[in-house]
């Protein structure tokens, strides 16, 4: 039997106290004791890195924190600036969008990328900016892809816009306003199209809703209200609009330009900012501003840079070149070019710009369609526009003048009316404006001299007004007519010319130059501007075209515009009057009663029919009817002497009595009106016209009754050192009238080349001088004659000096 085994006896017994027990041994302290002891320096070391990784993980952190925080708050300024309209903004904030997407969220990130692409391409003009649009699409579409398709269409309708394809642009416009009814940027993209095809009222209505849809706070579509504002004529509703933005955006580069515009268009100081950019919608503002204040200042070729530099897309462009039109000189082509871009821009001034452009083309019928649309209704209160009354003028209306002159208001109206009656040759009626209480006693001094004299002093000595105003104008035509009668046909021309050159084209103008052209000889001059005379429709003008074709000797061309006259207007008198003066001229004397008579039927009241009424009166020898008729315009027209002379010279060599009585009685009406020259000058006419042998008493009595005038018409001057010469050659006033005519004619080549001959053999260093005088002023027949006596007396050597 196996053993059993014991229990485990455990010792109960305490150990004492003092038992002595060995020491456990304990190795050194170094670098290869295991790991986990705090003494260990790899512990050490390990722990150490812990602590600087925890620190520099830490750190990291907040500066991420930081980093971000300093992006937030970069992006609020930016986008504060965003919130006024810069484009520098929008082209900084655009790429930290894109950048820190999730920042603002990538959806709202996309709608503001969106929204800063179309301003800067739409309304900065900024067309690069349509490179962020697919992505700004991107992030708009994710989370609903009905965004994607919105802003598709969006971006699709603004390039068209830049593309300027604006009727597809409505259409489209239109088309997703239907799928997207309540957006903003559709509505001001409708807008934007409408405003392009000139239908503004409709563009200003989508903009208003625009503005409502988004509470007013997007600047674009405020200047885009304050530009439809100023194009629609509402000024003052415009500059609130620019207020407004400038109040929330002080230094906006367009609405500052759109606010100096207003105040421009408003006749009040504007300034003219430096330009802050290069932008279509800077750049237009920029040169219309320039433009504008160079036609306030008269500078019209400055004014022409500006506003050729307008680009042609916009509506300015041509608005501005039309304005620039009716201010300076220029030639029709120019306005009809700009007709069809004038008729897409409904500006509210052009309907009255067009009813101006007929007015100054003679075409009284369309300026009469215009009429209402210009000026509206007439009211009683109101004072006559003097459109109304340059309308009544070209159409003759002398009813509606008598009514509207007496109590018109403002000098132009006032100076229009005078040009009117004086044209139309209703003296009476003049009568009435001479006492205008607007006219000043230095105007009616004026007008008085120039019209019922012959101001001979006044226009040989002084210079007319420069200005382009009507009373400017009436008064520089006057001068040159008088100074025309005084001898003196290159101081007419020299105003008439500057007229043309200077002021706003008129055929009126055109029609009066070639009429002084024609009366001082200068037929091949008159001929090149007839030519471009061609395309009238008024019959006035047709009238006084056939009239100076007949004094050019072309009786052709003068039966061509009667033969237009009757057909154009059969009703009027002037078509059979002037196929009467042609057959006149043929000594076609019954055919000349034949049209006199219609032409009388048609009208009776014309002074120019009365006028060749005498005439025929004085070919059938029937003079006490002739002086009857020239007695009855003798008391109402001033010219009624030229009309006395004018009768005398035809019937001179049939019946030399009755032509000295008639002559007699042009002088005697002259002296009557203080106007000695021109007594003169008729005196003058009718002893050129007598036989230098059978008509010697007769002339050395005309010599005499010369010489006892105080003033003396160059022409009488000339006379009268003719006839001194013819008495005696040496005499000392040979020379001395034939130099006195020159100094009051310096202009006429004629007298310089007379006074040049008689002192060929006196001065020879003095007829020099007149000869190179004459080679100075225009081409003439005598022009020739003085280049062979000047080379003549420079060949010759200078022969022993001539006592006189």
């Amino acid at each position: 039997m196996s053993e059993t085994p014991q229990p485990a006896r455990f010792r109960c017994d305490p150990e004492p106290l003092l038992a002595h027990r060995l020491p456990r041994r304990i190795g050194a302290s170094g670098i290869l004791n295991p790991p986990g002891r705090w003494r260990s320096l790899l512990t050490f070391a390990f722990i150490i890195l812990l602590l600087l990784g925890s620190a520099f993980i830490t750190a990291f952190l907040v500066y991420r924190q930081s980093a971000a925080q300093h992006v937030r708050q970069d992006m609020n300024h930016i986008l504060l600036r965003a919130d006024l309209d810069l484009p520098d903004a929008y082209r900084q904030i655009i790429p930290i969008l894109r950048k820190h997407a999730d920042l603002l969220g990538r959806e709202e990130t996309g709608e503001r990328m969106a929204r800063y692409v179309l301003y800067l391409a739409l309304f900065h003009g900024d067309v690069s900016a349509l490179e962020h649009a697919a992505e700004a699409r991107s992030l708009a579409e994710t989370r609903s892809r009905r965004k994607g398709q919105y802003y598709s269409k969006v971006f699709e309708i603004a390039r068209l816009l830049v593309e300027r394809k604006d009727s597809r642009a409505l259409l489209e416009a239109e088309k997703a306003l239907i799928h997207f009814p309540r957006s903003d940027l559709l509505l001001y993209e409708l807008s934007l199209a409408r405003m392009n095809l000139g239908s503004w009222e409709a563009a200003h209505a989508s903009l208003e809703m625009a503005l409502i849809l988004k509470d007013r706070t997007q600047i674009p579509m405020l200047v885009e209200q304050a530009v439809l504002e100023r194009r629609r004529g509402q000024i003052s509703q415009a500059l609130q609009l620019v207020d407004e933005v400038l109040s929330r955006s002080p230094h906006h580069p367009i609405a500052l330009l759109e606010r100096n515009l207003c105040l421009a268009l408003s006749g009040r100081p504007f300034e003219i900012p430096d330009p802050a950019g290069t932008a279509d919608p800077i750049v237009f503002r920029f040169h219309l501003l320039h433009g504008l204040r160079a036609m306030h200042q008269g500078d019209f070729a400055k004014a022409r840079e500006h506003c050729m530099a307008i680009p042609a897309i916009d509506p300015e462009s041509a608005w501005c070149r039309a304005r620039l039109f009716l201010r300076s000189a220029g030639q029709p082509a120019d306005f009809i070019a700009l007709i069809p871009q004038l008729q897409l821009s409904p500006f509210p001034d052009i309907p009255c710009m067009m009813m101006d452009f007929y007015l100054m083309t003679h075409r009284p019928q369309v300026a009469r369609q215009l009429l209402e649309t210009c000026i509206g209704k007439p009211d009683p209160e109101k004072p006559v526009p003097s459109r109304v009354v340059q309308l009544a003028i070209l159409e003759e209306d002398v009813t509606t003048l008598a009514e509207v002159c007496p109590s018109v208001s403002g000098a132009e109206a006032l100076w229009t009316c005078i040009d009117g009656a004086t044209r139309l040759k209703r003296w009476d009626l003049l009568e009435k404006l001479e006492r205008h209480p607007q006219l000043t006693t230095d105007d009616r001094i004026l007008l008085r001299k120039l019209v019922f004299t012959d101001a001979f002093g006044l226009v040989t000595t002084t210079e007319p007004p420069a200005d382009c105003s009507p009373r400017g104008l009436f008064l520089r035509t006057r001068w040159a007519r008088r100074a025309l009668r005084a001898g003196q046909p290159g101081r007419a021309l020299k105003f008439q010319e500057s007229t043309i050159r200077n002021c706003p084209y008129s055929i009126q103008h055109q029609l009066t130059l070639l009429e002084l052209l024609v009366a001082a000889g200068m037929k091949t001059d008159a001929l090149a501007l007839s030519e471009g005379l061609q395309d009238l429709a008024h019959a006035p003008s047709l009238f006084r075209l056939g009239s100076v074709a007949m004094q050019l000797e072309l009786p052709q061309t003068a039966l061509y515009w009667s033969n237009a006259l009757m057909h154009s207007f059969p009703d009027d008198y002037r078509g059979f009057l002037l196929s009467a003066i042609v057959e006149r001229n043929h000594n076609r004397w019954k055919q000349f009663q034949e049209n006199i008579e219609t032409a009388k039927k048609l009208s009776l009241h014309a002074p120019v029919l009365r006028e060749h009424q005498a005439t025929w009166e004085a070919y059938q020898g029937r003079y006490a009817g002739a002086e009857r008729i020239l007695r009855e315009q003798m008391t109402q027209d001033p010219d009624a002497a030229e009309l006395w002379a004018t009768l005398a010279q035809m019937i001179q060599h049939e019946q030399p009595l009755q032509a000295s009585r008639w002559y007699q009685s042009a002088v005697e009406l002259w002296i009557e009106r203080h106007s000695p020259a021109a007594a003169s000058r008729v005196m003058t006419q009718y002893a050129e016209s007598l036989d230098p042998i059978t008509g010697k008493a007769e002339i050395s009595r005309i010599v005499a009754s010369l010489k006892a005038l105080p003033e003396l018409h160059p022409a009488a001057l000339a006379f009268l050192s003719r006839h001194a010469n013819a008495l005696d050659r040496h005499a000392p006033e040979v020379i001395e009238r034939m130099e006195e005519a020159v100094r009051l004619a310096p202009c006429n080549a004629e007298y310089r080349l007379r006074l040049g001959n008689l002192l060929y053999d006196v001065d020879r260093a003095k007829a020099e001088e007149q000869y190179q005088k004459i080679l100075t002023l225009r081409q003439t027949a005598v022009t020739e004659q003085a280049k062979e006596r000047l080379q003549r007396l420079q060949r010759e050597a200078p022969p022993t000096q001539a006592k006189p």
